[in-house]
């Protein structure tokens, strides 16, 4: 005699099913839960949610119509989850989306848009025995890009999170000056030498033809020896550098997920925070999150040679590093705008 399984039981084993048929991009060591079906994946940078439907057989007659039934629940379903989801997203230590939605009419708005725009991605079914359906629905959202969460809500995040904290240090661009960093020097930034006071005053009579040979003898060679170099004696020819970018390195640590990290010197020098993603927006992107320090270097964001910037301590979503590695990477944003151009990254798993 068959046991009969309760239809709670039922919906679960769907939902089981349905997360183990998307694990390739469910890794649990880049997502963050929100909420009972929901979260995000930060290094894929999407917002997602699962909405369930059941409907039984004494519900409807035909099997399409069931099935479109239950599909309509889970959807309802799904983008609940996804408000919830979106809800608790971390803009900072203090901050989620919801704060900011409750304080701001125009935030919530755009909030409630951004969710009713999003669409389903995958959608199952399973049929029970006794003629009932459940569906199951996956919804996706884009964090980061044009279309995303963070780029929607970045003005209103630098009203109302910006103020809090001190400019950063990259504004100023400069450092303590017991630690400033010399900027290898280029040809453009030598004279020509002045002409020596001290001149010799030729003579009006001509000189001897024996004399003058020797005279051609040491001017030709003297032509060769400027022929063979390229700039005043004392110039030493630097080799170009070639820093692409900034992973920062924060693996091993207890890093709070959130949209838009901000790191500081250990002299509280505000090295990276909001206040330079203008550069990201017009990119249509944000902060990207890495799972490893190699991933984050064949990251194209960060091209073939970036900095590798360990981080010293964690203070909630606030990333520590060293004095003389924030001077390292306010020296490479002042040659090469590292920091500014978004050429950045963050390693927070491994």
């Amino acid at each position: 005699m068959a046991i009969p399984i309760p239809k709670s039981s039922w919906v679960a084993a769907a939902a089981f099913i349905f997360l183990l048929s998307t694990a390739a991009w469910l890794r649990a060591d880049s997502i963050q839960s929100i909420g009972a079906n929901g979260g995000v994946n930060w290094t894929q940078g999407t917002i997602f949610a699962e909405g369930f439907g059941v409907v039984h057989e004494d519900q409807a007659d035909a099997k399409t119509q069931r099935k479109l039934m239950a599909r309509r629940a889970a959807l309802n379903d799904a983008y609940r989850n996804l408000a919830e989801t979106v809800d608790g997203v971390r803009v900072d230590s203090e901050t989620t989306v919801k704060n900011m939605a409750v304080s701001n009419d125009v935030v919530r708005t755009q909030v409630q848009s951004f969710i009713q725009g999003m669409r389903p991605v995958k959608t199952e079914y399973e049929e029970d025995d006794d003629g009932s359906i459940t569906a199951t629905v996956l919804i996706e959202a884009p964090l980061n890009g044009a279309g995303g969460l963070s780029n929607m809500i970045l003005p209103f995040v630098k009203e109302q999170v910006l103020d809090k904290t001190q400019p950063p240090a990259i504004v100023v661009l400069a450092a303590p000056e017991s630690r400033k960093l010399t900027v290898k020097a280029t040809m453009a930034d030598y004279q020509e030498p002045e002409p020596s006071d001290s001149s010799v005053e030729q003579d009006d009579e001509p000189a001897d033809e024996d004399d003058s040979d020797e005279a051609d003898d040491a001017d030709d060679a003297g032509q060769d020896d400027a022929d063979e170099s390229d700039g005043p004696a004392d110039v030493v020819q630097h080799p170009k550098p070639s820093i692409t970018g900034v992973v920062f390195d924060a693996s091993g640590t207890e890093y709070g997920w959130n949209m838009f990290p901000r790191v500081v010197s250990e002299d509280q020098r505000t090295v990276f925070d909001i206040s330079v993603t203008e550069k990201w927006k017009q990119q249509g992107s944000f902060t990207p999150f890495q799972e490893t320090v190699q991933a984050g270097r064949s990251n194209p964001r960060v091209a073939a040679d970036p900095i590798i910037i360990k981080a010293r301590k964690i203070d909630g979503v606030t990333i520590y590093v060293s004095n003389a590695d924030a001077d390292r990477i306010i020296a490479a944003n002042n040659e090469y705008s590292v920091l500014l151009d978004g050429k950045v990254l963050f390693v927070i798993m491994e």
